[in-house]
């Protein structure tokens, strides 16, 4: 288990939510994975969501003060 920001994040639950990520915004690559060795599967799916998260925060419209 890994400690981050005062929570304990378990490798298994982790790799569930990238696949999740995976399957819902990424299709194309996800379906591209499953022709992948278990291991690199594993890694790209750890990469797009590290990189969509971030994605999905930015494109989230600002609604405070003109």
């Amino acid at each position: 288990a890994a400690y981050l920001a005062g929570t304990v994040v378990r490798l298994a639950e982790s790799e569930k939510t990238s696949l999740r990520y995976m399957r819902r915004y990424g299709t194309s690559y996800y379906y591209a994975t499953l022709f992948f060795p278990r291991r690199i599967k594993r890694d790209v799916m750890t990469l797009y969501a590290f990189v969509r998260i971030p994605d999905l925060i930015v494109d989230i419209p600002y609604t405070g003060p003109a």
